[in-house]
């Protein structure tokens, strides 16, 4: 009876030892499985993330390149017409007058007949030009500029107050009348949406190699473009997505 009762318990024992095994072998299947599965999404998400970048990049170098563009034609455009003008472009296609004498009297937000005509000559040809990358460009900002001083005296803090108004009267000056010059332009509207004045003082006056306030180049008038690029390679830059 013993030796029946023994063979029964290493039966038992035998198919425990076989069951476990088996669970064992299961485990191990699913565990391949499940790191095979592992591995798939992770190489799936690499992928997608190279994607991104890629695609991201590429917008990068489109925006870069139209920048360089719209620099170029500009420059092409006005060139012959740098000193006639009494302006300059910056590589930021940034167009600057700064022959203060030919913009405005000293003290007066009225234009000179001259800056009038350089802008019926100017401005239809540089919105032409632009309206071309229309959907890069958010804004085109007319930005009036002045030296830091002001009648004897007047305070510092008074003077720059006393140039804030009068730099805010220039600039919408200049901006009436260009927008009279295009009221009757396809552009038009695009112009009422993306057009800006902006009179800044003696906020961002122009100093010599000495650090000196230049007070003749601080007294301007500038055209500046403000892209949509700048907004994709900051939130780029905040992604981590571009260098």
């Amino acid at each position: 009876m013993n030796n029946f009762f023994d063979s029964l318990n290493a039966s038992q024992d035998t198919s425990e030892a076989s069951i476990a095994d088996l669970m064992s072998g299961l485990m191990m299947v699913f565990m391949v499985i499940a790191i095979a599965f592992m591995v798939n999404v992770e190489q799936r998400v690499l992928q997608y993330d190279d994607l991104v970048r890629e695609v991201e990049h590429a917008n990068v170098t489109t925006y870069v390149e139209t920048q360089q563009a719209i620099n170029m034609d500009l420059v092409a455009a006005f060139e012959g017409n740098f000193e006639r003008y009494g302006m300059e472009i910056d590589e930021d296609s940034t167009v600057r007058f700064t022959s203060s004498d030919m913009l405005f009297a000293t003290g007066s937000s009225e234009l000179t007949t001259d800056f009038e005509a350089t802008l019926r000559e100017f401005f239809p040809q540089y919105i032409e030009i632009l309206y071309k990358y229309k959907d890069f460009i958010k804004e085109i900002r007319i930005e009036g500029h002045t030296s830091s001083e002001w009648y004897s005296g007047t305070s510092v803090t008074d003077a720059y107050f006393f140039n804030m108004e009068l730099s805010q009267d220039r600039t919408r000056s200049v901006l009436k009348y260009v927008m009279d010059l295009s009221s009757d332009k396809s552009y038009a509207q695009w112009l009422l949406e993306a057009m800006t004045a902006n009179g800044l003082s003696s906020s961002r006056i122009i100093v010599d190699e000495y650090g000196v306030e230049d007070k003749e180049k601080s007294r301007r008038v500038e055209f500046k473009l403000v892209t949509n690029s700048e907004d994709v390679i900051n939130d780029l830059i905040e992604r981590g997505l571009y260098d």
